[in-house]
């Protein structure tokens, strides 16, 4: 931009012969693979943990991506918007007893980052690390317990209480590269890091791993 922080930039680098690239607002599509797990914490679930905590799901993450440089330096505040979907059923039996757990989740992850880029001409890694905000549009679990007798098999209860809440927020780090393809376009690679905490009490909390690829348009 033709503005007073952009042309400094410019004239700044220009003067100390120092080959670096001009940051700019990128924008673009963001397709990803994330691993999900469910994780029980200490609520009318905890009988349960041994047999459900730590089983992750895998999902498709599409979605967007702006990246906006902070006072013409090389850290810039980066957002994407996405969405995920997982399913899970878990079983457990003993002598007496048989459980079952499923869980059907279908969310909006809106992660809010602050990211450094390493400014080298085509390589830059980088690194980054914030906040992260999940709508949960579709959080429903249901879990069966059935009496197990060795002359019959009864279904005893069914509880369909929701203990996925609707929002949760946490934190967020990764690390990536950024190719230069052209001048005004680059591929980008990143590894990523979610922990997600509910935000009401007698509910399940996340981990996701995430590995995206991005290019801006």
């Amino acid at each position: 931009s033709y503005n007073e922080n952009s042309l400094s930039k410019l004239i700044t680098n220009y003067n100390s012969c120092v080959e670096k690239p001009f940051p700019f607002v990128k924008y673009g599509f963001i397709l990803g693979y994330g691993l999900r797990d469910i994780e029980i914490v200490e609520n009318s679930l905890s009988e349960y943990k041994n047999f459900v905590n730590n089983k992750y799901r895998g999902s498709i993450l599409p979605g967007l991506f702006i990246d906006c440089p902070i006072d013409m330096s090389y850290f810039s505040f980066h957002t994407d918007i996405y969405f995920s979907k997982q399913g899970y059923s878990f079983t457990k039996t003993t002598t007496s007893m048989g459980y079952d757990f499923v869980a059907n989740m279908t969310s909006i992850h809106l992660p809010l980052l602050i990211r450094y880029t390493l400014p080298k001409m085509m390589l830059r890694p980088f690194i980054n690390a914030g906040f992260n905000c999940t709508y949960n549009l579709q959080n429903n679990t249901t879990l069966y317990q059935t009496l197990i007798d060795p002359n019959y098999i009864e279904l005893q209860t069914i509880d369909e209480k929701s203990y996925i809440s609707k929002f949760q927020i946490g934190f967020a780090s990764g690390v990536g590269i950024e190719y230069k393809l052209n001048h005004n376009h680059s591929f980008f690679i990143e590894l990523r890091y979610n922990k997600q905490f509910s935000v009401s009490k007698n509910t399940i909390n996340n981990n996701q791993l995430e590995l995206f690829t991005s290019i801006n348009i």
